[in-house]
């Protein structure tokens, strides 16, 4: 039944415009359900493959968490440890300060930005999006970064991270829930922790570890015969593929972002998130502690901190790193309480419900996506369907 149900959903996907799209159902790490649709290259006419490789975006952030949490079980931080206590330049942050209609100036933080912050978004550091003051220094910083690296420089994670210390924050750490830049500072904070490159860490301490040989963040570590290309929709409404920001993952120049940077496959990232789902461990082999991942999806949105988070209404709140169910009544959610995770840009999705030892992945690479509308859709699929 699980297979009917799913193969016939994804059919729907395609119907509604969807290109291509892989999923995959495990339970107790055992793949209940796989399944790829429709094309991975619209103009070469090449099928969807299971084996296909994705740009992760913000899927990437949960590895991240993942990582950090790791050093976090050896003693190396605690999540109230103030971030300048080992990146020394988060030491004096400063704020944008609203002058109605002057110029905008900065002012001291009061609150120190600690490492909980960078986990639950409450950092007060933006993306590179112009649509605040210091969202548009971001983009600036940004512009500037890439200017150099095409010129001949090299930028590495740990330096990321001190170009986004000399920029305002949008508010006083702790205070407002706001995406953005939190958790490729935690990029920064594993290489300053665990003394090695921050891929050179991912791929050590959980890539090799879990059998995930298709995860990367360069084009030169995969197989690009394989990689699913990223297609937007042109004036007309059809999908047309589009280089995007590959030149990061073509160059090894550029930093290793912990909030959008890898490349993966279906079942690479099926085996990660079947490990959280069964407790930290997979195939034998242990990951993080069960305790740990408990603490990572309870949520830390409390009082006026969750009206920022647009899942709220959905039922969900913010943990470390993922959101992470609190209310199926919500937002009409079939999954356990507890379930957690999160999407990429280009509409991949991942959610583990650890109370059924049960994971999902899906795979779609588009800009718009439609994963608002697809996730609730497959959990009530899957949910009907699984018998456990």
């Amino acid at each position: 039944m699980l297979k009917a149900r799913m193969d016939a959903l994804m059919q729907r996907f395609l119907e509604e415009g969807t290109p291509g799209c892989s999923c995959s159902v495990a339970h107790m790490g055992a793949v209940l359900y796989e399944g790829a649709f429709g094309n991975r290259d619209l103009e070469a006419g090449t099928v969807m493959s299971t084996d296909a490789v994705f740009r992760m975006y913000s899927m990437t952030k949960i590895i991240t968490c993942v990582a950090a949490l790791m050093l976090h079980e050896r003693g190396r931080f605690l999540l109230d440890d103030p971030v300048s206590q080992y990146l020394p330049e988060y030491a004096e942050m400063q704020l944008v300060q609203d002058n109605g209609f002057a110029p905008p100036s900065t002012k001291p933080a009061r609150e120190p930005m600690r490492i909980r912050h960078l986990f639950s978004m409450t950092s007060g550091i933006p993306y590179p999006y112009p649509v605040m003051e210091c969202g548009r220094q971001q983009f600036v910083s940004s512009q500037e970064m890439s200017t150099m690296v095409q010129a001949g420089a090299s930028v590495s994670t740990r330096e990321l991270a001190r170009r986004i210390a000399r920029l305002p924050l949008a508010f006083e750490p702790g205070s407002q829930w706001l995406y953005g830049m939190s958790h490729d500072i935690l990029g920064a904070l594993i290489e300053e922790l665990s003394g090695m490159p921050f891929e050179i860490f991912l791929r050590k301490e959980i890539f090799e570890p879990l059998g995930m040989r298709d995860t990367a963040f360069r084009f030169a570590e995969i197989d690009t015969g394989r990689l699913c290309p990223l297609y937007v929709r042109n004036a007309s409404g059809a999908w047309e593929s589009t280089t995007g920001n590959d030149d990061w993952y073509a160059s090894d120049r550029y930093p290793a972002m912990g909030g959008s940077g890898l490349l993966s496959s279906l079942p690479d990232y099926q085996r990660f998130s079947s490990m959280l789902a069964n407790g930290g461990k997979f195939e034998g082999v242990r990951i993080l502690g069960r305790h740990t991942i408990d603490m990572m999806r309870q949520n830390q949105l409390f009082g006026d901190l969750a009206g920022g988070f647009g899942d709220t209404a959905r039922g969900f709140g913010y943990g470390l790193g993922v959101k992470t169910l609190l209310c199926n009544a919500k937002g009409c959610v079939s999954a356990s309480k507890g379930s957690f995770g999160w999407g990429g840009m280009a509409g991949t999705l991942t959610l583990i419900d650890p109370t059924e030892n049960l994971s999902f992945v899906f795979m779609q690479q588009t800009l718009p996506n439609n994963g608002f509308n697809q996730e609730p859709r497959i959990l009530a699929t899957l949910y009907g369907a699984f018998e456990g």
